[in-house]
């Protein structure tokens, strides 16, 4: 199946059928993001209104992980974060 037939059966789906496709996608998103990510590493993530953050990665739990940023630990959603080399 190409991009546009995924396009054509998604426009064709219900919302109840679009929440679902959405909270797969975000799992899926999830699950190659903590793969992806290791205890010590060093990552990064946008905290919004306070800027981007860099800090490292001291747990790492299904959906999200903890990232300790000076002092301060945040919580943050797996997907947001991103490896630094």
């Amino acid at each position: 199946m190409n991009r546009s037939e995924i396009v054509k059966a998604l426009a064709a789906l219900s919302v109840t059928e679009a929440n679902e496709v959405v909270n797969a996608a975000h799992s899926i998103r999830n699950t190659l993001a903590i793969t992806e990510l290791n205890v010590g590493d060093t990552v990064r993530f946008d905290a919004r209104t306070r800027g981007i953050k860099m800090g490292t990665l001291i747990k790492l739990n299904r959906k999200s992980a903890k990232v300790r940023v000076g002092q301060v630990e945040w919580k943050v959603t797996a997907s947001l974060l991103e490896k630094v080399a």
